[in-house]
Formats: structure tokens, sequence, C-alpha cells
């Protein structure tokens, strides 16, 4: 297989779909203190075995059914999917699009003003500025910079870890540790498995450039597994502290000032910056495809990019005002709720009824 094919039909769907999941909880290590590591050492890798595992499942079988059915944006795919139903989706997307944005920006903020004491209007001006510049400029630039930064940011992460794993001791982290809880553990996984992937019908714009419906089930199985790594590599960084790390507000940045790494704060709040831009990004470039694949439909001319740049804008104004409820609160309440409201409207029909419709389209593209 050559580099570009490579590129396009792995590396690519890889790199939009962990850009999209990772800034709301992998750059601040909230999520994963909160899904992940809570259970402890040894639970904590039940959580993310369970996470790789439902990512891949969901992934694979989005990724086909849209290759399959020939569906290029999260409207036409929900509707193939769920018929009239759609859009039940669409009111809990918008509501995990706000929750998601307002974590990310206010951890953004909470950093910056513990690394730099910069005001929060600063912050979130800079943000702002970044995300809807960025969909202004559309879908190519837009793949493009979430391809480079998830390299970075994941040679940047794999550093990090092995830093972070030379003050552990693994004696005293499982002396801390109580029996392993399993149904608590794989229920943990469970949860964060079904609202990140419930992102997936958003990110279909992704898969257009996949070869063939075989090639995006392994192109979905590959981006679960890439998407869950950084799960893995957070979790083994914070039993250097745990777990005492488990009650901080962003644990990545706290640690990091604990084991003596300030002179890497600059470096730190760059990458995460960047990782909430792309965050916001990809999910907005989401929700303005979906609008052009309407407005498609019904011969009327597609979003330019004012009117791309101004819907940014509009959805980040509502997240900003959610941001001020406080990181941890949103975490905990916001993403344990509409976990189960996706697994209704998404996980299970897609595991169902996209099952049964991709293997009898399947059989008809065979014969």
């Amino acid at each position: 297989m050559s580099i570009r094919k490579f590129y396009t039909n792995y590396l690519l769907p890889a790199a939009v779909f962990q850009g999209v999941i990772i800034g709301g909880g992998y750059a601040t290590g909230r999520e994963i203190v909160e899904f992940i590591t809570v259970n402890g050492p040894v639970g904590g890798l039940l959580s993310t075995l369970i996470i790789a595992i439902g990512f891949s499942i969901v992934l694979s079988l989005s990724f086909a059914f849209a290759k399959n059915f020939g569906l290029s944006d999260y409207r036409s795919f929900l509707i193939e999917l769920l018929g009239r139903w759609w859009i039940f989706y669409e009111i809990l997307f918008l509501l995990l699009l706000i929750l998601v944005i307002a974590i990310v920006t206010a951890a953004a903020t909470d950093t910056a003003k513990a690394a730099l004491n910069l005001p929060d209007s600063i912050t979130i001006l800079a943000i702002c500025t970044l995300i809807v510049f960025c969909n202004y400029l559309g879908k190519g630039f837009i793949q493009k910079l979430l391809v480079l930064w998830t390299i970075l940011l994941m040679t940047s992460l794999v550093l990090y870890t092995f830093s972070c794993l030379s003050y552990l001791e693994t004696a005293s982290v499982f002396s801390q540790t109580s029996e392993l809880d399993f149904s608590t553990s794989s229920l943990s996984g469970f949860k964060f498995a079904v609202y990140n992937s419930a992102l997936v019908p958003v990110l279909i714009y992704c898969t257009t450039q996949i070869e063939n419906p075989k090639t995006a089930f392994k192109a979905g199985i590959f981006a679960g597994i890439i998407g869950a790594l950084p799960a893995l590599l957070l979790h083994l960084s914070f039993l250097t502290r745990y777990p005492a790390i488990t009650q901080q507000t962003v644990p990545t940045f706290w640690l990091l000032e604990n084991l003596g790494y300030a002179k890497f704060e600059v470096l730190y709040l760059t990458i995460l910056f960047g990782t909430i831009v792309l965050t916001a990004v990809g999910l907005l470039h989401g929700v303005n495809e979906r609008i052009n694949g309407w407005l498609t439909q019904y011969d009327r001319m597609s979003l330019r990019p004012r009117a791309k740049a101004l819907i940014s804008s509009v959805i980040l104004l509502s997240s900003i005002i959610s941001s001020k409820i406080g990181i941890i609160a949103l975490v905990a309440k916001g993403y344990g709720l509409i976990a189960w409201g996706f697994f209704c409207v998404f996980t299970l029909p897609l595991v169902t009824i996209g099952l049964r419709k991709l293997i009898i389209r399947s059989s008809k593209n065979e014969t």
C-alpha cells in the first residue's frame, strides 16, 4: 500500500476522529480521570480496553455503512439509519456540541489563568478567533491541519507519558488499590465510548476518500484503536500521582507542575489550545457540512465562508455561556446523562438496524 493510500484510507479518518474527541478530555485529562483513572490502576486498564472495543465497533460499522450507501454528510447518514427519528440525534448532538466546546473552553481559561495569569476574556477571544478562521478556510485546510496536529499531539503525549512513568512507584500505587470492580470499570469505559463515538456521524465527510466499503470497515477499527490510545497513555501517566490526581480540575497541567516540569508549561499550553481549537473546528465543520447537505437537497446555494464563520460564532457563544458552570460539573453531570441518550438514538440502532441494512446491502453488491 502506498503512503498516499494509507493516508486517505486510514490516517485521515483516524486523525479526524481523534482530533475531535481529544480536546474535550484527553488534552485536559479530566474525562480520563472521571471515567478511567477513578476506577484504580487495574480498573482503569479494563475501562480503556472497553473504550477501544466500543470505538472500533461503532466506527467500523459507521464507516462501512456510509461507504455502502454513498453517504457523505451526517444528515443523510442519519436519515438512512434512523428514518424519521433522525431528529432526536440532532437534538442530542447540538446539546453535546455545546457541552464539548464549553468543557474545552473552561479548561483553556482555567489553565491560562493558572500558568500565565491571563484574563478569561483574552483566552476566549483568542480561541474563538482561531476556530472561526479555520472554519472560514474550509474542508481541505481543516483535514490537513487535523492530521498534522494529531501527529504532533501523539508524539508529545508519548514523551509526556514516558517522562511521568519515570516517577511511578508501582508497589505504592497498587497497595492503595482495592479489589477490581469489574462492572463499574466496564460501565465507565462503556459510557466514555458511547458519547464519544456518538460524534461519528458528524465525521462521515472524512470517509468520502476511502476506496471501498471493505477498506472503510478496516479503517474504522484502526481509528478506534488510535482513538483509545491516548486514554491508555494518560491513565498510565496519572498513576504516578494516584489517587490525588482524581481531584484535579485539569490533571495533565497539575501533573506537570507536581513533577517539576513547570518549564514545559508554555509548550503544554500551546498544544492544549491547538487541540481545543481543532476539536471545535472538526465538530463545527461537520455542522456546516450537514447544512450544506440540506441546502443541496433543496437546490439552494451552498454556505459561503462568511456564513460558516457566522454559524460557528453563534454556537461558540452558547458554549462560552455554558462553560461558566465549571469543568468538573460539566464532565461529571453532562456527559453521564447524555451518554444514555446517544446509546438509545444512535449506538443501539447502529448495531441492530444499521448492521442488518449493511448485511443486506453487502449481499446485493456481491451478487
